[in-house]
């Protein structure tokens, strides 16, 4: 979590900007589609993918949305066992042993509720995320 700054606009006060201004139409237009492109990406390749790769891919985005803690490999969040498994669509039970089996090969490690990454360029390659 971070200071942010929320603005509101009314729903009609919304439309009536977007109605006077076509870029602006366009450019709202181009990102929800770009956000909506990306989510079904993400739940496709989610749905397709074994449990194991979609505990580490959640894993790797869990980083990418949280990073880690200063200084450490640790991800800057704690989450339950619980709350992983539905991040990565799977039983918490199954959430459960998979994260022992990374913990068993060194692949992460665990602060209370907090997980460590500690082999990342493992946990891309178990995730099959290749840049």
């Amino acid at each position: 979590m971070e200071p942010a700054v929320i603005c509101h606009l009314r729903k009609n006060a919304f439309t009536r900007v977007l109605s006077q201004s076509n870029i602006l139409m366009l450019k709202t237009i181009t990102h929800l589609t770009q956000d909506l492109r990306d989510s079904e990406e993400k739940v496709m390749n989610m749905a397709q993918k074994p449990v194991r790769e979609r505990i580490a891919e959640s894993l790797i985005m869990l980083k990418g949305s949280f990073g880690f803690i200063a200084n450490t490999t640790t991800i800057d969040i704690k989450l339950t066992r619980k709350e992983i498994s539905d991040i990565a669509g799977a039983t918490t039970e199954t959430t459960i042993r998979t994260l022992s089996e990374f913990k068993k090969d060194g692949v992460i490690g665990f602060e209370g509720k907090k997980v460590s990454l500690l082999n990342v360029p493992e946990l891309l390659h178990i995730a099959k995320i290749f840049d």
